[in-house]
């Protein structure tokens, strides 16, 4: 059997992984293959080696490592809704990024670092949007993870 990493394994139609501190070879969500480390116009992606038959795709940071856990069609929708309700708490809210992070986390009951959108199910997602339509607390308690206002 032929050696097979993910900086310099090629594709049947040719095309190499991308050679990046980060890259990793990673289970294709939708069908039996691998996904490789790619590059896009708009930067690096993980696409699995069986396209164009299956065409999923999972985002990249700029230095390969992927951007949570590839997750098939269904539970992409689910992210994107999660992540869509949740960063509106954040952009346009009083609260810091982190800092809403580490309340969800405490919604949650799980720890800070396993708080990434990027890496649930839909469980996960459905609670996140619980957790959007619970905020802001009408109010405070012993179990707001925003805690007490230190100005009232």
């Amino acid at each position: 059997m032929e050696f097979r990493n993910a900086f310099t394994h090629k594709v049947e139609s040719g095309r190499k992984s991308l050679d990046l501190p980060g890259a990793k070879i990673l289970d294709c969500p939708e069908c039996d293959g691998k996904m490789f480390l790619r590059q896009s116009k708009h930067g690096p992606f993980y696409g699995c080696e069986n396209f164009p038959t299956c065409r999923a795709a999972h985002g990249a940071h700029p230095n390969g490592e992927p951007l949570g856990v590839p997750a098939n069609a269904e539970t992409k929708k689910w992210r994107i809704r999660a992540h869509d309700g949740f960063d509106h708490i954040w952009k346009h809210g009083e609260v810091r990024r982190n800092d809403a992070y580490s309340a969800l986390a405490q919604y949650m009951s799980i720890s800070r670092d396993e708080c990434h959108i990027g890496s649930f199910d839909i469980e996960q997602c459905e609670e996140v949007l619980n957790f959007c339509d619970w905020y802001p607390p009408d109010e405070p308690d012993h179990d707001d993870p925003w805690g007490s206002d230190p100005y009232s």
